[in-house]
């Protein structure tokens, strides 16, 4: 009860900090919530040249900037390194809602929520990649990914719904405190002592109000993190090699692939604050790579089971390569979260190849977020 209404302050609260003689016309706009848990996505560039500790992963909403290194053990430190950047951060439109990152808008009557179509935008990853094998042979990769589909579960539209009604009501409590007291000459004679005042009387009449409402913040907070139903993504990367650290010996060597992943996620309990899932994955990727007057055409085909059990990760993946090749990638691996900005990332297991197909890395995923990663939640 008490941190969900401590939720409920820092969020009021944010709506009524003075900002110069804007403190007290900001008053009468939408507070803003900040996206704090967004995913550190798996980079399309290493997906690409199969060094990513899984090729089959679909994250959700991206993080504006992320860095990822990569220890393969029989390579060197930080060989292995990606960057990535979600443009749509970059250019976000400044109206926001909180609906509109969802797919949702609400219905004709009012009463409840609808899908609206999934804007691609919101999930596109741009990644470059540096990756340095030990036979002296350096590979700089670019890629991007993005979703197509996102089906969300009725439960779940139900959830986002008790969301938008605890909205309306949040505003309501806005106004009944502001109608409560009053001191409308204080605020036109001196807006920033206007705002102090009334800052300190919401603070004290907010507990109050909302102890009838221990739902209200969750069903705000917590509906950001749902995962959907089912989603489609798709991503496309190209890779340039480079050999003994020469640039005119990278002329003919490059590889390039596109691959779709589909992702269904079976919520393991239907809590409010639920953060355990059974995740499963289909995988297809058409390669093509040229070595020298060689070149190979491949076509993989996968599947991966992951269990998450709140900031855990355990997941394995078998891909079958077909094609003028005949190979396959089996693979466990984990992914924890260990604060908002980190995740530890490792696996074990077979790769690709004849040689040297022992895969073991060890990585980090570190992510930024951007002043424009939140979103405005309005009364419509």
């Amino acid at each position: 009860m008490r941190l969900l209404t401590l939720c409920l302050i820092l969020l009021f609260y944010s709506a009524f900090l003075p900002d110069g003689q804007a403190g007290a016309k900001a008053q009468q706009e939408p507070f803003a919530v900040p996206l704090e848990n967004l995913a550190l996505p798996n980079s399309p560039a290493f997906v690409l040249l199969d060094e990513a500790p899984s090729i089959i992963e679909r994250p959700a909403t991206p993080k504006a900037f992320a860095v990822e290194l990569l220890q393969n053990f029989d390579g060197n430190a930080f060989d292995n390194i990606a960057v990535e950047f979600a443009p749509f951060w970059m250019t976000k439109p400044k109206k926001l809602s909180y609906f509109d990152l969802k797919g949702l808008r609400p219905t004709a009557d009012g009463s409840g929520l609808e899908n609206k179509g999934f804007n691609p935008l919101v999930n596109l990853v741009v990644s470059f990649a540096h990756v340095k094998n030990q036979d002296s042979i350096t590979n700089i990769s670019f890629g991007a990914r993005t979703t197509l589909i996102e089906i969300k579960h009725a439960q779940d539209i139900a959830r986002f719904a008790e969301g938008y009604r605890a909205i309306n009501d949040l505003f309501d409590l806005k106004k009944q405190i502001k109608d409560e007291f009053g001191n409308e000459e204080l605020e036109r004679a001196n807006p920033l002592e206007y705002a102090e005042q009334f800052k300190i009387y919401y603070n004290q009449r907010l507990p109050e109000l909302t102890a009838e409402r221990p739902a209200t913040a969750a069903n705000i907070l917590e509906t950001l993190e749902l995962k959907p139903l089912f989603a489609l993504d798709v991503a496309a990367a190209y890779n340039k090699r480079f050999y003994n650290d020469n640039y005119e010996e990278g002329d003919g060597n490059s590889r390039y692939g596109i691959w779709a992943t589909a992702t269904a996620t079976i919520p393991i309990g239907r809590s409010l604050d639920n953060r355990n899932y059974l995740n499963a994955f289909g995988f297809v990727r058409y390669l093509e790579d040229e070595i020298g007057n060689t070149a190979f055409n491949a076509l993989d085909i996968g599947l991966k089971a992951e269990l998450q059990f709140n900031k855990l990760f355990i997941g394995y993946e078998y891909v079958k390569r077909s094609g003028d090749l005949d190979d396959f990638r089996s693979v466990g691996n984990i992914r924890y979260v260990l604060t908002k900005k980190i995740d530890l990332v490792g696996s074990f297991g077979n790769n690709f190849g004849d040689t040297n197909d022992l895969i073991s890395i060890l990585g980090i995923r570190w992510g930024f977020d951007s002043k424009n990663q939140e979103v405005l939640v309005t009364q419509d």
